[in-house]
Parts: structure tokens; sequence; C-alpha cells
């Protein structure tokens, strides 16, 4: 794939869009493998509000984890 994403463009697109964002998965291009990273913003899960939304990797990925900013993540 030839698209590509700046750092700020896609910290933009999870600050700025919020909730329109759910999961994408990405890649560095300086990656041969191409190997893909989950990020996610998921601000309430069955009713309650997640005290961090914002989400690398996901639940059956081992050492995934969450923040409280998408700058964090």
């Amino acid at each position: 794939m030839n698209d590509k994403i700046s750092y700020d463009d896609l910290l933009y697109l999870f600050e700025a869009a919020g909730d329109h964002v759910d999961e994408t998965a990405i890649y560095f291009d300086d990656d041969p493998e191409e190997y893909e990273h989950y990020l996610g913003y998921i601000p309430e899960v069955k009713g309650k509000i997640c005290e961090k939304p914002y989400w690398v990797g996901l639940c059956d990925i081992e050492d995934g984890c969450e923040f409280l900013t998408a700058k964090k993540f």
C-alpha cells in the first residue's frame, strides 16, 4: 500500500475526529514486513465511560495498553 499519513495527521484524526474513529491498523513505512499495529478510541463500553479511551493492541493481543489521551499513545 502506498498511502502514507504523517504522525501529526494521524494524531489530528484521533484528537479532532474523536468519536468518529473506532480502530485502525497502521504499519511503518520503514518496516519491510509491514507488521500491522492496531490503534483505537472507545469512549464508552456498555454504557460506562472509559477512563483511558485510547488503546494500542487488541484485547487478544498480548501487551496491548490503554491511554488517557491520543498524544500519549
